[in-house]
């Protein structure tokens, strides 16, 4: 496949929830930019109410279109949406206050450098403490800087500052909270993989200590990685599954998805591969942790450049990976398969323990507005209704309904 437009790809990137204000309230899901089948740059954002089963596009619209965007849930319930391509890097972000008539708008400043294909991360008051606890990390994604650029954004001033470069320059990588470790490194942020800007693909990982705002190598993976996934697991340690392992500068091409994974373990600062291998190769696939704690993986690319309507769930006790469905051939495919094939889309666990899958690129290589529910107690995939917009390299993030 080629990289195409893809160094400023569009790249899923889901922000990461772990604040949540309290169990009685309920959520829905913000469906933000990413690009059409025409390649045009949505400024819109729609939401999807799980009760009812359909998206609602808001009237109010961000200031430009964004593809591969982060959105973040803040602790007080506003969204933070930075970054992304339109068609260039952006170094704007804006805030959007679902709890004040869904208005948008420009941060009081812009960050401090473009980026497209970067991440966002919650600092957790519930994980992180001391002056930077409930502000977000962004890393990399900086526009081909050579030092690998950091910031922070604080929802109190409303605006951005530098933090310590990483060690490596990053696009396209993970970012994870650690958390439920019960160990030293609860608090700190798992940086993995990526690709730098020689276009080398990346086996480094890092370490963010929000107390020294410093990044500290750790251990590499066991192979380059990027379009993969990062899940953290309820033991504290984080699940890396697929991606691509080499991209060719000068042709943009990148190399067959791998179906290896790996397991980093914060207490030794390490990476042991997964007990068994991925039941296929994925690439620009996604990853939700479910109520049980094993991981839905969904969609992708595999080795053939093919994109997927299959899935499969990791299991953290036995190690294994196993299918949702023996096959997915077929049409209409079975119910264990999704209904299309899906790369770039987006996943996101709901309140109910079930997971909405929406948008991306379809096996026909065409940007789709089609969603569906992967139901983790029957183990089924169901059609949902569409979302108003076909949209791939979108940003979701849950949000108070």
């Amino acid at each position: 496949m080629k990289l195409q437009g893809l160094i400023f790809c569009s790249m899923l990137v889901i922000c990461n929830l772990l604040y949540i204000t309290g169990c009685s309230q309920s959520h829905e899901v913000a469906i933000v930019g990413g690009s059409d089948n025409n390649e045009n740059m949505l400024n819109t954002i729609e939401v999807f109410d799980p009760s009812r089963g359909i998206f609602t596009l808001l009237a109010n619209t961000m200031s430009t279109g964004r593809m591969s965007a982060t959105a973040t849930l803040l602790t007080n319930e506003s969204v933070l949406i930075a970054g992304g391509q339109s068609p260039s890097a952006l170094n704007t972000a804006q805030i959007y206050q679902p709890i004040n008539n869904n208005s948008i708008a420009l941060t009081a400043s812009p960050m401090n450098h473009s980026r497209v294909a970067q991440t966002a991360t919650l600092l957790d008051p519930a994980v992180v403490s001391g002056p930077v606890a409930g502000q977000v990390l962004i890393t990399g994604g900086d526009a081909f800087s050579v030092t690998g650029t950091a910031e922070l954004y604080n929802p109190t001033t409303n605006s951005f500052t530098d933090t310590a470069n990483m060690q490596a320059p990053r696009r396209q990588h993970t970012a994870t909270l650690i958390s439920h470790c019960g160990c030293a490194a609860d608090g700190l942020i798992l940086i993995t993989g990526g690709y730098d800007n020689q276009f080398k693909v990346l086996a480094s990982a890092e370490l963010y200590n929000p107390a020294t705002q410093k990044f500290t190598a750790v251990a590499n993976m066991h192979s380059p990685r990027f379009r993969h996934t990062a899940t953290l697991l309820n033991d504290g340690t984080v699940l890396i599954a697929g991606g691509a392992s080499q991209m060719a500068a000068e042709t943009g091409d990148i190399n067959p998805a791998l179906n290896t994974a790996e397991i980093f373990n914060p207490k030794t600062g390490t990476f042991t591969l997964t007990k068994s291998l991925m039941s296929t190769y994925r690439e620009a696939h996604a990853a939700s942790l479910l109520h049980d704690g094993t991981v839905l993986l969904t969609g992708g690319q595999d080795n053939h450049f093919l994109i997927q309507n299959n899935a499969e769930i990791y299991d953290p006790v036995s190690g294994i990976f196993s299918p949702t469905s023996n096959s997915c051939a077929g049409a209409p495919p079975p119910a264990g398969c999704m209904s299309s094939g899906r790369d770039f889309h987006i996943s996101q666990t709901l309140d109910d323990g079930r997971v909405l899958i929406a948008g991306g690129v379809n096996s026909q290589f065409i940007t789709t507005a089609s969603a569906e529910i992967y139901d983790p107690t029957i183990k089924n995939f169901s059609v949902t209704g569409n979302m108003n917009a076909a949209r791939s390299g979108a940003a979701a993030c849950l949000v108070i309904s």
